[in-house]
């Protein structure tokens, strides 16, 4: 497990343990979700988060991980939801509830 990430200001980008980090094929973004189901987007090249979606899962985050493309992020929690996210529009189009 990590620890929460930190920018240079030393203000924690999650407020509780990352559990999940993920990275696009194309290595442009680098998503991470913390325990409370809290989801971030990351920018490499700028190293700076460049969105912050809330709370995605009312569960532990369980898997993450994007399509070849990296045009898609889907994410999974212990509840039994799946969610699929279209990146470059930041925002979730379906989600598949157990």
């Amino acid at each position: 497990m990590f620890n929460t990430w930190v920018n240079e200001y030393d203000e924690c980008y999650h407020d509780a343990p990352i559990v999940e980090i993920c990275c696009t094929n194309d290595s442009k973004y680098v998503f991470t979700a913390d325990e409370t189901g809290f989801l971030k987007m990351f920018e490499t090249d700028e190293k700076e988060m460049v969105h912050d979606f809330g709370e995605v899962h009312r569960g532990k985050l369980t898997a993450m991980c994007t399509d070849v493309n990296s045009r898609f992020l889907y994410t999974s929690d212990n509840m039994g939801s799946l969610k699929e996210f279209l990146i470059e529009k930041r925002a979730c189009l379906k989600e598949f509830t157990g």
